[in-house]
């Protein structure tokens, strides 16, 4: 018969596409939706098709499958309140605390997130329970328990009850549609959203700490004893407010497992609601690196960043602005700059399927994975001050988590410490360090935290610190894995060759960086060993990106050239820029992208990168400049003094199909260089097979048993 709708045989949407509003549950005249707990312990909805009446409501209301959003935003405040004790308690500068008390002050109704006996749900708050307020303080860290929130928030609307809602972008959406219809009384704030973990994934943990713990009631993922900006901590608290357990959140297995995306709900990858287009009336979240525009922004107790995304918003703003300190417009470009979740979602972590099979395997997530997976030491020369160091830790770290492994940083410096402010910078904000160690007693406690523990890339094995880069301090069962290793030389010498080849023989698995260590591992050692390339290439553009975002954006003109060279080439660098200005002067800038632009002082990580990025050519003498020329698509020449197979240069464009672009001295260099465009698509070819080949070796290397191991 015409005109009837087909037969409803299940929700509106799959898993991997619902966020667990509630709404279609919330809907359901018949009851033949229901809300429960899923596999991955998120809030998922259940079909009774004996129940179901085909009226076709849950379709209607399902936010997964599209919700109005209001127009983007064409500035961004920055915002505190005046009272700093209440900004102290909040996780950013107290916006919506001030928005909150003013809705029920003025005989409205705020519906939030509370926590409760470790219970994390939405309650609505007025006057007649005014002394849950405070629990609305605060991130929560986990995907909150909707309850019947949206069919009482209906009740109080009909009733011309003025409400305020406070959720992610897509509770605010859920709501929205589940309404139907618009109400006037009704104003929505959504907070920017990294993704929303698995609560029973947080129980999990809970329980574990509580073994230990046990008067423990109450639990918190923020506070600011260490400032606003500090990494996030995880704290539990008794009765009474005391604090039993207090854990930095780069060492801490919940909050990284948050922030590496391993446990968040598998929608989060492609929510629809994190870009600057917004369902909600209000956006609010952390101001992150306010004082890059503004000093006087950020006294570093909190700073919170609020968008105005429809009339209904800027009044209730506006009615409020008595309430604050500090209440200024930042361009909206900075705004994005700074919190990536107004431009995508937050990317879902590779092996996060793998991660949650396990828990389903195994019951208890931390247990398991904190000794199965979570110990990975990764030793290389991080502490130096030079781009090319920080940039292959930072990318070798990310790897290890991308196919699974929470790694940390052996923080290991040796008689190299770093005073650089730039560089600590760097190393305190993108890379995960363990607890310091400066010589080989320490490094003797630290490695008693790893069951892996990888050695690489650079000169790791060039003739000193045999016992710490060969991993002699490791004890016990370990896997012992070196990546990318180099020996710096054709050959290798030592007064010491045999413990070297007893060193050596400990590890389960040996990749060098270039084809010369390929060569003494098997001649000298009698070890099998694989080239791979170098860690910065693998990652992709976009994973570099968050490191230029936290620097900021720095002026850069249309069309300029870059170059960067090492100290030892500083009269090659002289002639070549000779040349440069002579042919392009006119037409083009020549910027020394090793220093800031106006050459008074060295580039940040992030402004480096940038102006890679950036560039219409470069001319470099330098591995990394080449790896994230390669990696940005660049245009390009490199100097490099030999040919041999000990240059890891000359290895890395031999593989890639580039040692077009090498010239061995400076009067190789001509400008014709610029109008030859490096074919890329040939280049990525060749490099995803590199990829997947040095991917492979580390998977494969990490996932061995211990039984496979050398005691």
């Amino acid at each position: 018969m015409k005109g009837l709708l087909p037969k409803i045989t299940s929700v509106p949407v799959g898993s991997s596409l619902c966020t667990g509003c509630t709404a279609c549950a919330s809907i359901c005249p018949s009851g033949a939706i229901k809300m429960s707990i899923d596999k991955e312990g998120f809030y998922a909805p259940t079909f009774n098709k004996e129940l179901c009446t085909n009226c076709q409501l849950c379709v209607k209301a399902c936010p997964a499958r599209g919700c109005n959003l209001n127009s983007a935003a064409k500035e961004a405040f920055a915002v505190m309140v005046k009272d700093e004790e209440v900004r102290l308690s909040c996780s950013s500068g107290g916006v919506a605390y001030a928005l909150s008390k003013y809705v029920i002050e003025n005989d409205g109704y705020v519906c939030g997130c509370i926590t409760q006996n470790f219970e994390t749900y939405h309650e609505i708050i007025s006057k007649e329970n005014f002394h849950l307020f405070d629990k609305l303080r605060g991130s929560k860290y986990v995907q909150s328990d909707l309850r019947d929130v949206f069919v009482r928030i209906k009740k109080l609307l009909r009733n011309n009850k003025s409400v305020l809602f406070i959720g992610s972008g897509c509770q605010v959406a859920g709501l929205k549609k589940f309404l139907i219809k618009p109400y006037s009384n009704l104003i929505t704030i959504d907070f920017i959203c990294h993704g929303v973990p698995s609560p029973m994934v947080l129980n999990d943990y809970i329980n574990q700490l509580k073994q230990k713990y046990y008067t423990a009631t109450n639990y918190s993922t923020r506070d600011k004893i260490d400032g606003w900006q500090g990494h996030h901590e995880f704290n539990l608290f008794d009765d009474e407010g005391n604090t039993l357990f207090r854990e930095n959140g780069k060492y801490n297995l919940y909050i990284s497992s948050f922030l590496a995306n391993y446990i968040n709900r598998n929608s989060c990858g492609s929510c629809k609601y994190a870009k600057i287009e917004r369902a909600s009336d209000i956006t609010v979240g952390d101001f992150w690196r306010i004082g890059k525009f503004n000093k006087e922004f950020d006294d570093k107790k909190g700073t919170s960043l609020v968008l105005c995304n429809s009339s209904a918003g800027q009044k209730l703003l506006e009615s409020t602005k008595d309430s604050y300190s500090l209440f200024e417009s930042v361009p909206i470009d900075f705004a994005k700059s700074v919190q990536p979740q107004l431009n995508h979602p937050a990317k879902v972590n590779a092996n996060r399927g793998s991660v949650f099979d396990l828990v389903n395997v195994h019951g208890d997530y931390f247990s398991y994975l904190n000794k199965k997976i979570f110990k990975v030491g990764l030793l290389t020369f991080h502490f130096a001050n030079d781009f090319g160091a920080v940039l292959i830790a930072y990318a070798l770290q990310n790897t290890i988590s991308y196919l699974g492994f929470v790694p940390e940083i052996i923080n290991y410096s040796g008689k190299n410490i770093s005073g650089t402010t730039e560089f600590s910078s760097f190393r305190e904000r993108f890379l995960k360090l363990s607890e310091s160690a400066s010589n080989y007693a320490d490094l003797c406690k630290v490695q008693k935290r790893y069951k892996k523990i990888i050695v690489g890339s650079n000169q790791v094995w060039r003739y000193f610190d045999q016992d710490v880069y060969m991993l002699k301090f490791a004890s016990g069962e370990k896997n012992l894995i070196s990546y990318a290793a180099s020996f710096g030389k054709a050959s290798y010498t030592s007064m010491n060759e045999n413990e070297v080849r007893s060193l050596l023989g400990r590890f389960s698995a040996i990749s060098v960086r270039e084809q010369s260590g390929v060569r003494i591992c098997k001649e000298q050692f009698g070890l099998p060993a694989l080239r791979v390339i170098d860690p910065t290439l693998l990652l992709d553009a976009e994973d570099y990106q968050s490191i230029i975002d936290f620097y900021g954006p720095s002026y850069i003109e249309n069309d300029y050239i870059g170059y960067s060279f090492s100290k030892k080439n500083q009269e090659q660098k002289k002639k070549i820029m000779n040349v440069l200005n002579k042919y392009y002067s006119s037409k083009i800038s020549v910027k020394n992208i090793q220093r800031n632009f106006n050459d008074d002082a060295e580039n940040t990580v992030g402004g480096w990168l940038n102006d890679i990025k950036r560039s219409s050519f470069i001319v470099t003498d330098s591995l990394h400049a080449v790896c994230l020329s390669i990696i940005y698509k660049r245009n390009f020449v490199c100097l490099i003094s030999s040919t041999a197979e000990s240059n890891p240069i000359y290895e890395l464009l031999k593989v890639l199909g580039l040692t077009d672009r090498i010239i061995r001295k400076e009067d190789d260099f001509s400008p014709t260089f610029l109008d030859n465009s490096i074919n890329y698509d040939d280049v990525y070819k060749l490099l995803e097979i590199e990829k997947a080949r040095a991917l492979n070796y580390l998977k494969n290397s990490l996932s061995k048993q211990e039984s496979e191991l050398v005691n």
